[in-house]
């Protein structure tokens, strides 16, 4: 059998990348011609979850940034890292909690032997931080999100970075630090910005359907830094805060951006905000800064007193009109500061309206409440084929706002007949390139919902007639589970 060792490097390439990292780091030790082609793969992708509830005797964090330390070449091979507090299930009622636990470490003390004070203190005064002291004492009082930070710093050849949202709102102080300097913000380094080859940042939020937060915010500045990374391809960010404010001498809502300049993104193409709070007039302001965008992921997570005029969000993606692939519009009202928000009367202000002149679009998922507003009188609305993009291939409608009181019977009398009458022939005039209808209704919301089950299994057919592809939720193919769901909705 021919020795690893003796293949050619091209089928060792391939070989390798099929082994798990445990095991490349053991091949790394074998012989020198193994451990030049196994070491890179070995450190390219670190994924850690933060251990700090657990009594191991060292944290990962700690560990792996004890090797960036004391061997730093080995930095140049990390491509991407991804930091997380753990797995947060969808019901997890503790999860701020147990974050607050999981970014401290709560084993036993790091030791003098556990990793050089020297060496830490060098790292952390090359980054020209005014919290340097600070950062020092946090790292050595177990403090994960400042090593983490001083990791994420040491590392320049990162092309992609996720950390889950509760890692970067514990460890808010530290990581904007690390991305202003990254980013040149002093104009005495000389040094190489750190995420010059940053092409993708994710910042993770798990949408727990029973902790409806609105405050856990991000923070605002890392969020407006995150658009000067030079070749920034991807974002996606969770819970992102608002950044307008009023300007009292221009009489208006404006942006103040961390640097002198505003952000010129031009690279990034795939921008995603999850549960966000930013007001309609800030999204405006982030996409004059997209030129090139081609997808826009917009899940609006606003309380009752920050209520948006949809007319601005139309206006908003005017600046992305020419360039846009697929757009998801969802909306939501949190109840955190208003407990009976489900009877609000008033939720949608103004309505996206026509959305002809995105010439290019061809992925649609939006909620009718917003694309309609509130206009109650059906026969004033216009036609979903007058409306919807002239290139669309897939039209999904999405389940926003359906449990409150005010949407309570649009679903089926609403929406229904404007559906029926666009899949029925409608689309062909319309959006002659349509190839798929979806619904997104995540949950059953009131009585009316086997009705709308009803009246959906109806559209489908009426899809496969005109030789569409139509896709509901599975719960609609169910029917025993829409029998036990009947009970006590129709008693």
């Amino acid at each position: 059998m021919a020795s690893l060792a003796t293949l050619p490097n091209e089928l060792l390439d391939a070989i390798l990348l099929e082994i798990p990292a445990a095991d490349l780091v053991s091949l790394t030790q074998t012989c020198r011609n193994l451990r030049s082609v196994s070491l890179p793969l070995a450190y390219r992708d670190i994924a850690i979850t933060s251990n700090g509830s657990t009594n191991d005797r060292l944290p990962r964090i700690i560990l792996l940034l004890r090797t960036v330390l004391e061997s730093p070449r080995l930095t140049r091979h990390i491509k991407s890292l991804r930091l997380f507090t753990g797995e947060v299930r969808r019901s997890d009622t503790l999860a701020h909690e147990r974050a607050e636990i999981l970014t401290k470490w709560n084993g036993p003390p790091l030791l003098a032997g556990d990793m050089s004070g020297t060496l830490v203190s060098k790292a952390v005064h090359e980054t020209q931080s005014s919290c340097a002291a600070d950062r020092i004492t946090a790292i050595f009082d177990g403090d994960l999100a400042a090593a983490s930070a001083l990791i994420l710093a040491r590392c320049e050849q990162l092309e992609s970075v996720t950390v889950d949202h509760e890692f970067a709102r514990q460890g808010a102080k530290w990581l904007t630090a690390v991305f202003r300097h990254g980013l040149g913000a002093l104009k005495d380094d000389t040094r190489p910005p750190t995420f010059s080859n940053l092409t993708k940042l994710d910042i993770t939020c798990y949408p727990r359907r029973d902790v409806p937060h609105y405050w856990d915010h991000i923070s605002k500045e890392l969020f407006m830094l995150s658009l000067y990374l030079p070749k920034i391809k991807s974002l996606r960010l969770g819970r992102t805060p608002r950044i307008d404010a009023w300007d009292e001498d221009a009489q208006r809502f404006d942006v103040a951006w961390p640097f002198p300049a505003a952000p010129g993104a031009a690279s990034l193409t795939s921008l995603r905000l999850d549960r966000s709070a930013t007001t309609f007039s800030g999204i405006e302001e982030l996409l004059k800064r997209t030129p090139n965008l081609r997808s826009f992921y917009l899940d609006n997570f606003f309380p009752e007193t920050y209520r948006q005029d949809s007319r601005i969000l139309r206006q908003a993606l005017q600046h992305v009109r020419r360039t846009l692939l697929h757009l998801t519009i969802k909306y939501k009202v949190t109840s955190e500061d208003y407990p009976d928000a489900d009877s609000l009367v008033y939720l949608v202000c103004g309505s996206l309206g026509s959305l002809r002149d995105l010439e290019v679009l061809e992925e649609l998922d939006v909620a009718l409440c917003v694309f309609y507003g509130q206009d109650r009188d059906l026969q004033a609305l216009p036609s979903l084929s007058e409306g919807l993009p002239p290139n669309l291939k897939r039209f999904t409608v999405n389940d926003s706002l359906w449990g409150y009181n005010t949407f309570y019977e649009w679903p089926t009398h609403v929406y229904v007949p404007l559906l029926r009458a666009f899949l029925g022939g409608g689309w062909r005039t319309g959006t002659p390139q349509l190839q798929e209808f979806a619904l997104d209704a995540r949950w059953l919301w009131n009585g009316t919902d086997h009705e709308l089950t009803h009246d959906m299994r109806g559209l489908r057919k009426v899809c496969e007639e005109q030789g569409l592809k139509c896709t509901l939720p599975d719960y609609m193919d169910d029917d025993e589970f829409l029998a036990e769901a009947e009970g006590p909705f129709m008693s």
